[in-house]
């Protein structure tokens, strides 16, 4: 079967074809008719190729998208720049996942409190419930026998194991008075030190670095996919040159949770005229960011909610659908 397919394999391989230099010329004139035309610098023009699948990248597809783009100075002539116009991203979503549950809200605790009741109700008995029912039992029996005989409290005989359940009793409540739970409030929460994970600890946070630039500088790490690499190798790659191997991370799975693209704002001169973003999400497991000032200039862990103050409004639409509050 393998020997009878191989020539129609063949004849279908041999037909794919990357754009020629005419093609990509022509796009390129298309990109920046688009570019200047259109209000928002982010969209992804129509007619421009799109060879990756948004879901999986396959090594071979990943290591076709970073054909490097041969200049004239290589060729040798005049020839314009060829090769596919994307730069191929590789980010990660590390995100701390909380400690604390949330605070309940008073319907929440009302429910909770009407199901305890009912729980009690039709629940069996304790060991403490039915002996302090035995104990309260024996009192009220020798009250009446005391009520019918006329005697005064100092002639009451005592009850079989009386000291024993009241020190248990007193012991018990004492314990329950002394109790204090743990503030629910840290110290970097209340010196809003977004560096600390010990803050917001009912929430998710996520790390944000920022790149050495004025613009677009908060992101989440990320690095650009090299020759013969896996989304998932260059992920891990290029979070260790932007955090430090101190980071330790947990991946949640070896494909993609997001993709979006973004166009730089003129073509580059190696000829690419924008990013494709894949991105891969990781669970915080121990350690921190290190900060060598030349990958980055700073750090935050930040919510949901505080994200937008940092990233533009842009970058916060393409990522907000893989964030949870």
């Amino acid at each position: 079967i393998i020997t009878s397919l191989a020539p129609c394999m063949a004849q279908r391989l041999g037909a794919l074809r990357f754009p020629g230099a005419s093609t990509v010329a022509r796009l390129r004139g298309q990109y920046r008719t688009l570019f200047d035309k259109s209000e928002t610098k982010h969209a992804c023009p129509r007619g421009l190729p799109n060879i990756v699948n948004h879901n999986h990248v396959s090594r071979a597809l990943a290591s076709q998208a970073q054909v490097s783009v041969k200049t004239a100075e290589e060729s040798g002539t005049d020839a314009k720049p060829i090769g596919y116009p994307w730069r191929i991203v590789s980010a990660v979503c590390v995100q701390r996942f909380p400690t604390l549950s949330r605070q309940k809200t008073p319907f929440e605790l009302e429910f909770d409190e009407h199901k305890d009741t009912k729980r009690a109700e039709r629940s069996r008995l304790s060991n403490h419930e039915l002996t302090l029912l035995d104990y309260a039992r024996r009192r009220v029996e020798r009250d009446k026998k005391a009520l019918a005989e006329s005697l005064d409290d100092m002639q009451l005989p005592p009850l079989e194991g009386s000291n024993e359940f009241d020190e248990l009793q007193e012991s018990r409540e004492v314990e329950v008075r002394q109790f204090r739970p743990a503030p629910r409030e840290t110290l970097a929460d209340l010196s809003n030190d977004k560096k600390s994970l010990q803050r917001k600890l009912d929430r998710v946070l996520y790390l944000l670095v920022k790149k050495a630039r004025q613009e677009h500088a908060w992101q989440m790490p990320q690095g650009g996919l090299e020759k013969e690499e896996s989304l998932s190798q260059a992920t891990v790659r290029g979070l260790r040159e932007e955090c430090g191997s101190g980071l330790s991370v947990k991946f949640l799975s070896g494909a993609p949770v997001l993709y979006f693209s973004y166009l730089n704002p003129a073509p580059t001169p190696a000829g690419l005229i924008g990013s494709k973003v894949f991105v891969l999400k990781a669970q915080y497991l121990s350690g921190n960011v290190v900060v060598d000032n030349s990958e980055l200039d700073d750090y935050v862990w930040v919510t949901k909610d505080e994200m937008k103050e940092y990233v533009s409004n842009e970058y916060y639409k393409n990522v907000a659908p893989v964030l949870i509050d």
